[in-house]
């Protein structure tokens, strides 16, 4: 072999040799860089594990709330009609309802869901006060949606609202089904809804339409 024929051998070999190194090197990194975001992902989730351990307690109660006060219908036509007892609320309460939509059911692993929607007409501390009462956290009732609009050519100062209110149940039918939670007074309700451990949120769209 010539001499020049063993330099380029030579300059062939250092070149493979550094590329070779170049591209360990990448991947090396690559790896270091990967088992760094494991390290990391690992430490966030020993943190939550951490949290939820040290708050075991706080959900067993709420899990034991839930079981005890969740109401429990016997039959989709139960769990239809307690929702009627908003609209007699509100008509009792002054606030005129020109509209009644039921809501389609849903099903969960948790909790079966009915729902209406009342579109009323009414003074707005009156509808207010009444969309309040309906919140006893016993109850399961959320709403989800809520639209307040003043009335055109109307001298009286009266709003139309559209309320959507969702009532949760047990995911099982009973044999017998519970009577619907009572409707409560804006006064009554300030006064003597609990502080549960989970509690259903309001959580309304106001605007107008």
């Amino acid at each position: 072999m010539k001499e020049n024929e063993r330099r380029l051998l030579m300059v062939f070999v250092v070149l493979a040799a550094v590329m070779g190194g170049a591209i360990l090197s990448q991947r090396f990194l690559q790896w270091s860089h990967r088992l760094d975001r494991l390290e990391r992902d690992l430490e966030l989730a020993k943190m939550e594990s951490d949290v939820l351990i040290a708050q075991a307690s706080l959900w067993k109660q709420r899990s034991e709330w839930i079981l005890q006060t969740q109401p429990v219908a016997a039959d989709s036509y139960d769990a239809g009609k307690g929702l009627l007892v908003l609209k007699e609320a509100a008509e009792q309460g002054g606030i005129e309802v020109l509209k009644t939509q039921i809501e389609p059911e849903a099903q969960t692993a948790y909790y079966q869901q009915y729902g209406v929607t009342l579109t009323v007409r009414g003074e707005l501390p009156k509808i207010l006060g009444w969309i309040y009462s309906t919140l006893d956290p016993s109850a399961f009732i959320v709403v989800p949606r809520l639209r307040i609009s003043p009335e055109k050519d109307d001298k009286s100062q009266n709003v139309v609202a559209t309320v959507t209110f969702q009532r949760r149940f047990n995911p099982q039918f009973a044999g017998t089904g519970a009577a619907p939670a009572s409707v409560l007074t804006p006064s009554e309700a300030a006064a003597s809804v609990p502080v549960p451990v989970n509690a259903p949120v309001l959580s309304p769209e106001v605007g107008n339409p």
